[in-house]
């Protein structure tokens, strides 16, 4: 059977046959058409007629990922990235770098700025720029009990470190030495750029008892690596390990060596700004990855981190536009995450001062699925989006 994939055009629930040149004839051995193709059929108008690399197949869990541009909302002023974390004390924490914020004075490094309410309502800042580092970008924070850890990185990426602050964020602890010992010649598994996964409030739907993160995908060939630390030991370097790739019954591996990390996703061509967010209530994680620098994202999920990743949409001029994009971070917070855990609010900013994304943008998007999921947990006290 050949494949058929839905997707949404301008409001309109649309069934398109993909598969160019594909027929009853064929239809047991289905094969990806080339990109040479797909001339007919680019991906705005068929989203599953073509995939990224061999192996990266449609997803069989998600049919879909859509956004209503009317839902935008743009705070703060001049600053990105703004990773996003889930508190013990109820708030949300987020670093804008190279702005001001949602200050009045441009500050070139970090500022952390504690937020609560809602993306729908009064969404407000409590305590505005915490705390300020002059001369690093804070690229990954996350909450684990009561301690909040940071990946920081010098401006252009080659270096990084961690941190944790016991008072949030009003003081930050750093390894003896200033911990300035990692680099990007260990690509994919480079943690200067790497982004911690959320598992909820202060981690407390953590799926085991490490923490893990991203690390920067950015370079050819387009390597997204995956690292973990146990969550009593964050920024203890030592305590690190790498993916390592599966073994003969599909499990993971890993190694304390990065220089034998192995991706857990290979693209094709450079990305930028790859971030994953866990679904606690889909049960599925989500990687977001810009293609080559621009505003064309494509979204993966896969049932662990490790994957295996299969390719749910791409969607181009992601925001309305052209500009680029960067650090799509979704917020698994009730009130940003619906109790059918489809609709999901997410936090992405862009480049350009002056161009409006340079700034904390916080958007809706909707989810759809095969229906072949795990019913919603029972989440006692979870806001609706309704």
């Amino acid at each position: 059977m050949m494949l058929r994939a839905r997707f949404v055009l301008t409001g309109v629930w649309l069934g398109v046959w993909c598969g160019v040149g594909a027929s009853k004839a064929n239809a047991t051995s289905f094969k990806w058409a080339p990109d040479s193709a797909l001339s007919a059929a680019p991906w705005s108008a068929c989203p599953r007629c073509n995939r990224t690399q061999p192996g990266t197949d449609p997803s069989s869990a998600l049919t879909g990922i859509t956004t209503d541009y009317t839902t935008l909302r743009r705070l703060a002023n001049q600053a990105d990235m703004w990773p996003v974390t889930w508190a013990d004390d109820g708030n949300l924490y987020t670093f804008g770098n190279d702005g001001m914020g949602w200050g009045t004075t441009y500050l070139a490094g970090w500022t952390l700025n504690r937020l609560s309410g809602l993306p729908t309502g009064d969404l407000r800042t409590q305590g505005v720029l915490i705390n300020t580092k002059p001369v690093v970008l804070g690229v990954g924070i996350t909450s684990i009990g009561s301690r909040l850890y940071i990946v920081e990185a010098i401006p252009s990426g080659e270096r990084g470190r961690f941190g944790h602050s016991d008072d949030h964020g009003l003081t930050w602890v750093y390894p003896a030495g200033g911990g300035w010992d990692y680099d990007s010649t260990t690509r994919p598994c480079n943690l200067a750029g790497g982004r911690f996964v959320q598992f909820g409030q202060a981690n407390s739907g953590a799926m085991d008892e490490y923490v893990y993160l991203y690390t920067g995908g950015t370079g050819a060939p387009g390597n997204v690596g995956l690292a973990r630390a146990p969550a009593v030991s964050v920024d203890v370097r030592s305590t690190h390990e790498y993916f390592a790739g599966l073994d003969d019954a599909g499990a993971p591996t890993w190694t304390r060596d990065p220089t034998q990390c192995k991706p857990v996703l290979t693209l094709p061509r450079t990305n930028w700004g790859n971030s994953l967010s866990y679904n606690p209530v889909l049960q599925r994680f989500l990687l977001v990855e810009f293609v080559d620098s621009t505003s064309t994202a494509e979204f993966y999920d896969a049932p662990k981190p490790w994957g295996p990743f299969t390719l749910v949409t791409r969607i181009e001029a992601l925001g309305g536009d052209t500009m680029r994009k960067f650090d799509l971070n979704f917020i698994n917070k009730p009130g940003w995450l619906s109790a059918d855990g489809l609709t999901w609010w997410a936090v992405l900013s862009g480049a350009g001062r002056n161009t409006g994304w340079d700034s904390f943008n916080a958007l809706r998007f909707t989810l759809s699925t095969m229906g072949i999921l795990p019913p919603p947990p029972s989440l006692p006290g979870r806001d609706s989006l309704e």
